[in-house]
């Protein structure tokens, strides 16, 4: 009776892989590629990437051998959509940086509104052969194809020896599961993990963060304004030859403003950031990022009443992360809700206008986010006409126009945004305040490649530029008079390595609080506490301090 089960499960299984080999070699390949390419490629990423590719294709296909002919038909044709799709979005990506990021542009699409998608793919078309492009993905996808057939028809006669191999292998790696969760983990695509990621509620991992006050001097107002896409080679502040900071050089030279030299970004891209960020979560965390303690929450139990003023777009397919997020503080709000057409552009001075017409002024304490566009790709799109101050005549780039305007309307961004945050610290210089302001993450601006403007390509050279933010603080007079501790804290730690995943510490030291089961651990953390422990600063993979 089981022989008979076994042999028919057998035939079932060799007619349905005959029916589907070639769907199954498809995701077998592409989900091996992704693996291998989305990383530093070694004979371990090698094995790694087989068995997961394997795992994954083996768990996917089962289905097969249990759906009707009717539901199979369903089935396979939205695994071909899936793998076709992430195919073609590998291939493209691996042309623009050097590295497979499915999952990456899957949340771009679900996360992003259609306008900032739009300008985000602009920005970078603009300077790329889009028909190369095209003819090269479309080169590459059928020689995909035909490699596969080809094999498809080697292996077709082989079918019963190859099944055994994979039953074998598949039972063996389903062994090991226990010992390598990644491979369990893996039954799930990339892409469809990416976006079941977006559908993660942060309000339902709310927890206390038990919290005790070590200090009763604190500002009234803390101030984070988060930039886009801001390199700090381009900001005056740090040396640059144009000066793109005018406004914010003076408070510099009159004692207000304290540049710090040597931070950089979690990530290459703004998602990623956020989650570290906003959050004690880290490259060393063990739990998911969902679940470490939010930012939203300690301002919450260290008695700040919350805002979230941003120019950042709050509608997309779904709400993104860095939405939910802002949806965790006390008030959020959004330029989008000032107008009525969403597809105008919002220039970051608004902002100021969700501050008049929302701060409570006479409320005390207050934390409150600035969340810009910066600078955003499209470039040109970032400044208005009255900030236009540089043009392509201003820079000498190697017979290329095109990388002479790039670099203008760039500059311009990061002219526009001094005025911005001169103007936002403006509303607060004559309280009792603090204000930090840092980007999400920098830009590859033809530093590592001459003829390549936009996120950091995936080797080590393009990360560290990638990742390269500007970092400084403004302290109010009556700050600097209230807390003159804390002031020569912050002017001795200019020059401390840091990296943002650690900036949640940084607010809790300037707000007196601390863990009640960990008291140490903002010391630690915190490069403004003369405890501070440097530790080394992974991004990608890439030790960027080797």
């Amino acid at each position: 009776m089981v022989k008979r089960i076994l042999e028919a499960c057998k035939e079932r299984s060799i007619i349905t892989l005959n029916e589907h080999l070639w769907i199954f070699l498809l995701m077998f390949f592409v989900s091996a590629t992704e693996i291998l390419l989305s990383g530093k490629i070694s004979l371990l990423t090698i094995v790694t990437s087989i068995s997961c590719g394997l795992f994954e294709s083996v768990s996917l296909f089962i289905p097969c051998l249990l759906l009707s002919k009717r539901l199979n038909i369903i089935y396979t044709s939205l695994l071909l959509i899936i793998y076709e799709l992430s195919l073609i979005i590998a291939l493209i990506s691996y042309g623009f940086y050097g590295k497979v990021m499915v999952s990456e542009f899957c949340v771009l699409f679900w996360e992003t509104n259609l306008n900032e998608a739009v300008e985000f793919l602009t920005g970078y078309l603009r300077h790329v052969n889009v028909l190369h492009i095209i003819l090269g993905s479309v080169s590459l996808v059928f020689i995909v194809h035909a490699a596969t057939f080809v094999v498809g028809l080697y292996i077709r006669s082989k079918i019963g020896i190859l099944l055994k191999w994979i039953a074998c292998t598949y039972l063996f790696l389903l062994l090991l599961v226990p010992y390598h969760p990644e491979l369990y983990v893996n039954i799930v695509p990339l892409q469809i993990k990416a976006v079941l990621n977006t559908r993660i509620n942060l309000s339902e991992y709310i927890k206390d963060a038990h919290l005790e006050r070590k200090r009763d001097s604190r500002p009234d107002n803390i101030i984070l304004i988060i930039g886009e896409s801001h390199n700090k080679n381009h900001s005056s502040l740090y040396g640059y030859k144009k000066n793109t900071n005018p406004l914010l050089g003076k408070r510099k030279q009159n004692g207000e403003l304290y540049v710090f030299d040597n931070v950089v970004s979690p990530a290459t891209t703004t998602i990623p950031s956020f989650k570290y960020m906003m959050s004690t979560y880290n490259y060393q965390s063990k739990m998911q990022w969902y679940k470490e303690q939010t930012l939203a929450q300690i301002i919450k139990e260290s008695g700040y009443t919350s805002y979230w003023f941003s120019n950042q777009g709050k509608y997309g397919f779904w709400n993104n992360v860095i939405v939910k997020y802002a949806k965790l503080f006390d008030e959020s709000f959004f330029c989008d809700e000032l107008y009525t057409e969403n597809n105008e552009i919002k220039y970051d001075e608004e902002v100021l206008t969700l501050r008049e017409k929302f701060e409570i002024k006479d409320r005390i304490p207050k934390f409150i986010v600035y969340h810009l566009m910066g600078s955003h790709p499209d470039f040109r799109l970032r400044s208005p006409q009255n900030f236009k101050l540089f043009d392509c005549d201003d820079y000498v780039c190697n017979n290329d126009c095109y990388n002479s305007q790039v670099l203008a309307e760039y500059d311009n961004s990061i002219y526009y945004n001094d005025f911005v945050v001169n103007s936002i610290i403006s509303c607060y210089q004559d309280s009792n305040s603090l204000v930090i302001y840092l980007s999400d993450h920098a830009l590859d601006l033809f530093q590592t490649d001459c003829d390549y403007a936009g996120h950091a390509k995936a080797n080590k050279e393009s990360t560290k530029v990638g990742v390269e933010i500007p970092f400084w603080i403004y302290v109010s007079p009556k700050f600097k008079k209230n807390n003159p501790q804390m002031v020569e804290r912050i002017n001795n730690s200019r020059n401390k390595p840091f990296m943002t995943d650690d900036l949640i510490y940084v607010i809790m030291d300037i707000m007196g609080v601390e863990f009640k089961d960990n008291p140490n651990k903002v010391s630690e953390h915190s490069f403004l506490s003369i405890k501070y422990k440097n530790r080394i600063r992974i991004i990608n993979g890439f030790n960027i301090d080797n």
